[in-house]
């Protein structure tokens, strides 16, 4: 009796493990992309047969000196469910801290996700991208946007001299009130 039972749990738990297949997972080699000019362009195609396939690709980047981010991430389909679902845009530090999150604008045909950093500052260093998503069917499908950074503006010595100067003068002409 006890061995029968031994052997249905077996064959039950066999049964279940073939029957639980993890998803296939598709994500591409880490690639970096250049930044040199302030902007570029990027993507990744995925082949036909990875239906359900999940994927977490990384874009590294660097950041010469301190910056505003902006990049958008876009995947155009035939219908919803073909082509790619993408369900997150995300950046990192180099050191793996996450640092902003993208905002979805749409989803269904077209998924577009946006990342403006206009109130969040980058100093400079290696940063990373993170497009996060799921193939929806056996037919191929891609992703593609674009990155840029925007300096931010230094104020030069001569502002603070004038602003000096400024202050100077309201000083000055305050205490001469004053005594007046």
């Amino acid at each position: 009796m006890k061995k029968t039972s031994h052997a249905i749990i077996a064959a039950l738990l066999l049964t279940a493990a073939a029957f639980a297949q993890a998803a296939p997972v598709a994500t591409h080699a880490a690639k970096t992309v250049d930044l040199t000019t302030g902007a570029a362009h990027y993507g990744s195609s995925f082949s036909s047969g990875l239906a359900t396939a999940t994927f977490a690709d990384v874009l590294n980047f660097h950041v010469g000196s301190t910056s505003l981010l902006a990049a958008d991430l876009t995947s155009t389909a035939g219908s919803v469910t073909a082509g790619l679902d993408l369900t997150n845009f995300l950046v990192y530090s180099s050191a793996g801290t996450l640092l902003y999150t993208g905002s979805q604008k749409s989803t269904g045909k077209v998924d577009n996700w946006k990342l403006n950093t206009s109130n969040l500052v980058l100093t400079a260093g290696d940063y990373y991208l993170k497009v996060i998503g799921t193939v929806n069917s056996s037919a191929a499908g891609s992703y593609s946007g674009n990155i840029s950074l925007k300096a931010l503006a230094v104020p030069e010595a001569d502002t603070y001299a004038m602003l000096l100067a400024g202050l100077g003068m309201v000083g000055f002409v305050a205490r001469r009130r004053k005594s007046a």
